[in-house]
């Protein structure tokens, strides 16, 4: 009966969801995957567009398309959902593993509603890192029992196919190392070498790989350099982070009250462990301060709220009924507040069957003016623009995000050999909003002084294209008839 239950909940909100994912629309980072998916299954290579992100996500969505799946708004939306419930399970089942059934049942909730917060609404790598901290945690539980090398090479090796995905899985190593070092420290240095060959192993099966493709330096620079060391921090969205999260912080907040009120479940070795690895992993947001980055420490931090608070709840629930219901009021209002103060108008996503019909019309604008075999160049909405037109740049850059930025900065002279590329023939770009991804763009003297001349020769070798796709500026080649 717990099972069917369970069930039907999980299907019932994965629709929900489904329909909140569909509603939400692409979604900035998610178009960035889609069209270097896409380019992979059209003949390119990775890396032979600039990724934000390591190489799991896009092989993923090659892997995708390869089967037909059109990956459109709803295709997607299903997808994503599938990923939604994916996490759910996972948390549920490792909680119910290690703190038992009404634990689970706590942590899963809490990951359905950090999905919503959390952006898990769109294609994020986040969901797919999270599954593999689950797993990398329940490796090191079942080490801490085993005298064997087995679960601590398992361990590292899941935090290793995170990496896949998104650096960001690096904390999950460093939260276990953290644990390791703390009392008691039973055969820690042991463990820690088993866990860091399980790491290395993982990671290097595929930067072997690359490097016998000859782009062993563009691996390295993309999935671990420029994201840990050379992109910079930014705080612009650390205001939206705790408007939209008030509610998990104040839960985190009771959490640390119920775990000193009950001493000894600090001293169980699963709580702990979530804890080092969950709180770890927040250190990501010291770079960025978009919610998605809080999910992988959510999923760890769960489970120390799910053990918390089945502690302290009574055996029989029907004994404290009034108590519970104003908890789940209170519950209730501030997830509300959290919603409204971050976007009142985020309720409608859960409602209704948004039009996208809008974006046919500039894609059909787009492939008229250029041929496949031609390419394009756009700056506001490019992501949108290359996915929907099914066109590429001749160029290894889709934005101008700080990666792309950081490329231009150094070879500068390749956007203005893009221009007179014959085969480049339409180029969107607004110098009133030209809509940089990349907000700090145009700080320096040497930006400015390129978009000067990238002006000047566009206005040279491009003229204005007739177009009602307003509020965008489309540039076509002289000379190149629609």
């Amino acid at each position: 009966m717990h099972r069917l239950f369970a069930t039907a909940f999980l299907l019932a909100a994965g629709v929900v969801f489904a329909v909140f994912a569909f509603n939400s629309g692409y979604g900035y980072d998610a178009l960035e995957y889609l069209v270097i998916g896409r380019s992979l299954v059209d003949g390119y290579h990775l890396y032979d567009f600039i990724p934000s992100k390591s190489f799991g996500l896009y092989g993923l969505v090659a892997g995708l398309l390869k089967t037909g799946l059109p990956l459109g708004h709803f295709s997607l939306s299903v997808v994503v959902a599938g990923l939604f419930c994916a996490n759910v399970v996972a948390a549920g089942m490792v909680a119910r593993a290690v703190f038992g059934r009404r634990a689970a049942w706590i942590s899963g909730g809490l990951i359905a509603l950090c999905s919503v917060f959390m952006e898990m609404n769109y294609l994020e790598p986040e969901s797919l890192v999270a599954i593999t901290g689950l797993l990398a945690f329940l490796a090191v539980l079942r080490g801490l029992e085993d005298q064997g090398a087995g679960p601590w090479l398992l361990a590292g090796a899941w935090v290793g196919i995170g990496t896949w995905f998104k650096s960001v899985a690096l904390f999950y190593l460093a939260g276990i190392v953290v644990f390791l070092v703390l009392p008691p420290r039973t055969q820690h240095m042991r463990r820690a070498i088993l866990l860091l060959t399980g790491f290395l192993l993982a990671v290097t099966l595929p930067a072997a790989w690359f490097a016998s493709q000859g782009r062993l330096a563009d691996h390295l620079q993309w999935t671990y350099l420029f994201p840990l060391l050379r992109r910079r921090a930014d705080l612009s969205l650390l205001w939206k982070l705790y408007t939209k999260l008030l509610w998990f912080l104040v839960l985190l907040a009771g959490t640390v009250l119920l775990v000193v009120r009950r001493r000894r479940i600090l001293a169980e070795p699963a709580v702990k462990l979530a804890l080092c690895m969950g709180c770890v992993s927040l250190l990501a947001l010291f770079k960025q301060q978009a919610s998605h980055y809080v999910f992988p420490a959510a999923v760890l931090l769960s489970l120390v709220v799910a053990r918390a608070v089945d502690a302290n709840l009574p055996d029989r629930l029907g004994e404290r009924v009034p108590a519970l219901a104003g908890l789940a009021a209170a519950a209730a209002v501030l997830l509300g507040a959290s919603a409204w103060l971050y976007r009142p108008g985020a309720f409608k996503l859960f409602t209704g069957v948004r039009d996208f019909s809008g974006e046919q019309a500039v894609a059909h604008f787009i492939q008229e003016r250029v041929r496949p075999e031609q390419r394009a160049l756009f700056v506001k909405n490019s992501m949108l623009f290359y996915w929907i037109s099914h066109r590429y740049p001749n160029l290894p850059i889709l934005t101008l995000d700080v990666q792309e930025t950081w490329w231009l900065r150094n070879q500068p002279d390749r956007l203005i050999r893009a221009l007179a590329d014959p085969a480049l023939a339409l180029v969107e770009f607004d110098s009133a909003a030209p809509g940089y991804q990349d907000h700090a763009f145009m700080s320096d003297p040497r930006d400015r002084q390129l978009m000067s001349q990238f002006r000047s020769d566009l206005e040279r070798h491009f003229v204005l294209a007739d177009t009602n796709s307003s509020p965008y500026v489309f540039w076509q080649r002289q000379h190149t008839k629609p």
